[in-house]
């Protein structure tokens, strides 16, 4: 038997679309191809597209990424390895099970992905997309360049996403966002949330209120928020 070591990526953010509150998303990071991820490609490579040369010598230098819903259903899968000639991180083999797609289950894994190459240091994202599906890599802020080649007859091509390194702020903004869009969804009505600047320890605290403004409250008098400063 072969053990993988695994990351764990969640995000209680990562909601399918019509699944019910407060489901959560979890995406596991594997060193070597698990079942689930076998699974899923030879279900939705093989039986449903028709390809045959699914499984490659690259799955043995692989990151596999795997999907669960709450039920702990393996959901969707990619893989992510270092290419020397591209110099670069390349995605591949990214595939949704049919009752899982149209949920944004592939724009998550996506974001996953992306999250987990730039903490590694890496600059872009680069991709050989089937063209029928080259629309969906565009909306996820990747360029087709080069040629239209084929994989077993089926026309490809190759897209490539830069990642800006110091971009973390508009990631982390987006983070926090997702995170209050997912609590208005499953009903909270009144959220604080505590932002520590990594200046210093006891540099500086902010306390935001977001939600309902009582009668006399710092924000209520115009005070700006319920703001500390040490």
């Amino acid at each position: 038997m072969i053990f993988c070591n695994y990351l764990e990526l969640t995000c209680s953010a990562w909601l399918f679309k019509g699944a019910r509150k407060g489901d959560i998303l979890e995406i596991l990071v594997y060193d070597c191809l698990v079942q689930e991820a076998r699974d899923i490609r030879l279900e939705v490579f093989v039986e449903e597209q028709g390809f045959q040369d699914e499984l490659d010598e690259i799955d043995h230098v692989a990151k596999h990424f795997v999907m669960y819903a709450e039920d702990r259903t393996p959901a969707a899968t990619c893989r992510v390895f270092w290419d020397e000639e591209i110099n670069g991180y390349v995605l591949g083999r990214l595939a949704v099970r049919r009752e899982y797609r149209g949920r944004k289950a592939g724009a998550a894994m996506m974001e996953a992905v992306e999250k987990y190459v730039r903490n590694k240091g890496g600059e872009s994202i680069t991709l050989h997309a089937q063209c029928r599906a080259s629309e969906f890599y565009r909306k996820q802020g990747f360029v087709e360049f080069g040629e239209i080649g084929e994989e077993e007859g089926c026309p490809h091509v190759w897209m490539k996403k830069d990642i800006c390194s110091d971009a973390t702020g508009a990631d982390s903004a987006r983070e926090v966002i997702k995170m209050l869009d997912a609590m208005t969804e499953a009903g909270v009505s009144r959220i604080k949330v505590d932002i520590s600047d990594s200046v210093g320890e006891g540099m500086s605290r902010k306390a935001y209120h977001h939600g309902r403004c009582d009668v006399g409250s710092p924000f209520a008098t115009g005070q700006l928020f319920d703001l500390e400063e040490e």
